[in-house]
Parts: structure tokens; C-alpha cells; sequence
């Protein structure tokens, strides 16, 4: 593990003086002076509330009516209980639906289904749930031709945590024609890709670009994952990204390639206003720390000087006083002398 000697944010140039005079700046104003931030397209439901079928006293422009409905079976696994939401036909504004479901651990998987007034199913996304860690999935769904849309759920549906639904539509923006930015479908900043990962290297003047695991895999505290990879010659640097769930704001991975110790890895942080954060308590104590359910992007760059010419080893480490996380599409960028 790598240690870090203790720093003071506060420059040496400032006095004691100083720094109290700063002070009534940067004190937060009274609440009653805060904006409330307007959602006249977004609802946020309570999921207990919800799910015991209580009215919901408002609902956003093109959402028609909410309703719940519980299925039995004689085989308790076989239970399932069904959200419909009815849509209104308001075309372009309110293209897309997203909905940002939160999950907890347990058996069975979620689905979101849409259908037409016919009963003809128009989309169903691939079943989401973990055995083991909370999640927060983000779909997103066309309006076109849907007239509801339903979020099928294992039993009961008590392992419903949070439940946001929000309109989206299309907006212009500029946009390079050799060099598309990836594009930010988050409501809330997030720009994890939702594209399959490329099957082939590429390059582009000086800089070559690989997948180097597609995930997804489990990182377990205190216990490494191995990436190998090989490399023709030695470059000046590398930018090493992938994405990861269920991480620690504070307690990001650590990454080591062959065996030299790297800098804590910079995570790109959602909103806090993201449903995905979730308040997890700290065992023994009665403290929680904030961990968000969602895939969140993640950085790392590696100075040439620790890239050897032939296979090279990529550690990455999950602290031990965190919590297990999930890994996927790890890609690295090469960087060559022109």
C-alpha cells in the first residue's frame, strides 16, 4: 500500500489574519436564501410509499398515471411485482425516458419492458440485479410509438432503493466530424460509455489506443487483479481509464504496474444529487460513508519511465479498509515520439 505524508491546503503566504477575514465568504448562506432547482420533468418516487400502492400527488407532464401491481405464485421466487408507467405521446419533448433504479443485493434480476396500446413489446433491456452488491442501472427508453413502459421487479419488490424517472430530448450541440467526444447521456454528468468496447487497436499520429480487459470483474479488498499486456516499444506515457461500481469517493483503486507504486487513481464523481449515492454504514461504528451504485469513470496516467518494451504488468488494488467493487472496460492510450 502506498503511503501519503500529510499536506495542508492553505497556502504558507496567507496569515492567520487573512485566512479570517475569508471566512464570512465562504460561509454557506441560510437555507431560506437557497434556490430550489426546478424538476417540473423528473420525479424522484419513495420507493416504500410506491410500492404499498400509496397516490402520487404529482406527476411530471408526460407521465399519464403510475400503477403497481404484485404477482403471486405458488413458488415464492416466481413472484414478481410490475410499475407500469403510463406515457403521453408528447413527442419531441420527451423523446427518451430515463430511469435511474437502485437495487439492492438479493436474487433475481429487474427488467423495463415497453409496449403499445396493442400489448406488442417494443424494448426490454438486459436483466440487471446483483446476488451480492447494491446497483444503480440507468435506462434509458424511446417514447416513440410506447404507450407505457413497466419495471418488472423479483418478488415483492422490496429491494427497490431508489427509483428516479426523468424526460430527455435531443439537443444541438457542435461537435467535431474526425473527433466525436463521447457523449454525456448522465442526467447528472456522468460519462461512463454505454457503447460496446472496441474489438481493435487503433492508432491516431502518435498515440495508439488498445482495450486491455473488458470487464466486468469483481475487486475484492486487499486482494490484486492482474492486467497483462504487451507492448512493441517503450512509450512516453500512457493514460490507463475504466469504469467502476459501487465505489468509495474516498477510497479510490490503487494502481501499480510492474511493481511501481502509482498515485491514488482519479475518479470522474457524479452529482451528489445522483440517486446512485447511497449512505452506507461503517461496521462497528456509527459513522456511514457515501458509495455510489452506478458505473463512474476513472483515470490513471503512467509515466513512460515504468512501461517496459514487451509484457507489462497492471496491478489494481482495492484498499483494504474499502469494500469490494466491479471493473470493467479497462483501455489504455500509448503515447510515442513523433
Amino acid at each position: 500500500m502506498p503511503t501519503r505524508r500529510p499536506f495542508s491546503c492553505v497556502p504558507r503566504l496567507f496569515s492567520r489574519a487573512a485566512l479570517l477575514c475569508l471566512l464570512p465568504v465562504l460561509t454557506p448562506r441560510a437555507s431560506a436564501q437557497l434556490k430550489p432547482h426546478p424538476t417540473p420533468f423528473t420525479i424522484r418516487f419513495d420507493a416504500p410509499s410506491l410500492l404499498a400502492e400509496r397516490a402520487q400527488m404529482t406527476l411530471p407532464l408526460w407521465l399519464q398515471g403510475v400503477t403497481v401491481r404484485h404477482f403471486r405464485a405458488e413458488v415464492e421466487q416466481m413472484q414478481t411485482t410490475v410499475i407500469r408507467f403510463d406515457l403521453r405521446q408528447l413527442k419531441s419533448l420527451a423523446p427518451f425516458v430515463e430511469l435511474r433504479i437502485g437495487l439492492a443485493p438479493g436474487l433475481g434480476q429487474a427488467v423495463v419492458t415497453s409496449w403499445n396500446e396493442l400489448g406488442q413489446q417494443i424494448f426490454r433491456c438486459t436483466p440487471f440485479g446483483s446476488s451480492t452488491e447494491p446497483i444503480t442501472e440507468t435506462i434509458r427508453v424511446a417514447t416513440e410509438g410506447a404507450n407505457y413502459l413497466e419495471i418488472e421487479l423479483p418478488k415483492k419488490g422490496e429491494r427497490l432503493q431508489s427509483l428516479q424517472a426523468g424526460a430527455m430530448r435531443f439537443a444541438q450541440m457542435l461537435q467535431s466530424v474526425d473527433f466525436s467526444p463521447d457523449p454525456v447521456f448522465d442526467a447528472f454528468g456522468n460519462t461512463s460509455r454505454t457503447t460496446p468496447p472496441p474489438e481493435q487497436d487503433s492508432v491516431l499520429w502518435n498515440r495508439v489506443s488498445a482495450l486491455l480487459d473488458a470487464g466486468p470483474f469483481t475487486l475484492h479488498p486487499d486482494q490484486p487483479e492482474t492486467v497483462e499486456f504487451q507492448i512493441s516499444r517503450k512509450p512516453e506515457g500512457a493514460i490507463v481509464t475504466f469504469e467502476i461500481r459501487n465505489a468509495i469517493g474516498e477510497t479510490p483503486p490503487v494502481l501499480s504496474l510492474n511493481n511501481n507504486e502509482l498515485p491514488p487513481a482519479a475518479p470522474t464523481l457524479p452529482d451528489l444529487a445522483d440517486p446512485a449515492w447511497r449512505d452506507r454504514p461503517i461496521p462497528g461504528t456509527p459513522q456511514t460513508r457515501l458509495r455510489y451504485g452506478g458505473w463512474m469513470r476513472v483515470q490513471q496516467f503512467i509515466p513512460g519511465k515504468y512501461l517496459l518494451q514487451g509484457v507489462n504488468h497492471l496491478d489494481i488494488l482495492q484498499p483494504d479498509s474499502s469494500e469490494s467493487v466491479e471493473i470493467r472496460r479497462i483501455d489504455i492510450q500509448l503515447r510515442y515520439r513523433r
